[in-house]
């Protein structure tokens, strides 16, 4: 459940910005994100294992918005990984306004609408 050395690196360089944008990642964990909070994951591209922790944390926190507890699985993953980048900004959102709340339904609506879409063109070609 470690980071590399690059990717603490990485993490630990991006600065909480209280008036970040935010953005939408389809593919990964299909929700918001804030821009100071994602790395560049081309500088993580070499190395899945980082990758793949940094996407789970981004999973687990939608957990967290949702009102779930974690595993004990998942728990011992977030200890982890904020024990080693304590700073990284994702660590301060979590909890949304209102209007993230909505951002959120609306960008998590239209991904499942692009999917469903999309399987209903596979199915039809």
């Amino acid at each position: 459940m470690n980071l590399s050395h690059k990717a603490v690196l990485i993490l630990s360089a991006l600065q909480y910005d209280p008036s970040a944008g935010w953005g939408f990642n389809v593919t990964e964990f299909a929700s918001i994100f804030w821009h100071d909070e994602m790395p560049d994951m081309f500088k993580l591209f070499e190395n899945a294992g980082d990758r793949s922790l940094i996407f789970s944390m981004f999973t687990l926190r939608l957990n967290i918005w949702d009102g779930h507890a974690l595993t004990a699985e998942d728990q011992r993953l977030w200890d982890s990984v904020k024990a080693q980048v304590p700073d990284w900004p994702f660590f301060k959102r979590l909890f949304l306004t209102d209007a993230q709340k909505q951002a959120r339904e609306e960008a998590e609506t239209e991904v499942r609408y692009v999917f469903i879409s999309w399987e209903k063109f596979k199915r039809e070609n």
